[in-house]
């Protein structure tokens, strides 16, 4: 079975694949179907606060409200994944990559920042700085040209 170069004929398939997966995944899971929760329930999973049975709690401790490894890494510990992947991949990095990365993020950022506040300065040396031009208030266009 070819299942990843069949995904990789897909625009971008090896992210969005998985992704869409696991949004419908999770939303037939929080969708509390009866034939779905049985089953669940049949399968050993612990209730949740509400009294629903979720595929993400199978194998939690009800009684002691202890969450199941599954809840625990795909459900609550979203920070704790993107933690390692920014060390895995601040693992591979050099010195000196790092400090052209560095140099580059503030000069696109630097550049973002005077050509924002340069035109919020025109804007509102043309108009009234509350009402603005159009509705848009000097503040609007400034945070709106400088958002990172």
């Amino acid at each position: 079975m070819k299942l990843k170069a069949t995904i990789e004929r897909i625009p971008g398939g090896l992210m969005l694949v998985p992704l869409l997966l696991g949004a419908a995944f999770n939303t037939l899971d929080q969708a509390h179907l009866p034939w779905i929760e049985s089953a669940l329930q049949a399968l050993g999973a612990a209730p949740n606060k509400g009294g629903h049975y979720e595929l993400l709690r199978l194998g939690a401790v009800a009684a002691e409200g202890v969450p199941s490894f599954a809840e625990s890494l795909f459900k609550t510990g979203a920070l704790t994944l993107i933690a390692l992947f920014l060390f895995c991949v601040g693992s591979q990095m050099t010195v000196k990559l790092g400090a052209r990365a560095l140099g580059k993020g503030a000069v696109l950022t630097g550049t973002k920042f005077a050509v924002g506040a340069a035109a919020g300065l025109a804007l509102g040396k043309m108009s009234d700085p509350f009402h603005g031009f159009l509705g848009l208030s000097t503040l609007a266009v400034v945070a709106a040209m400088t958002n990172t």
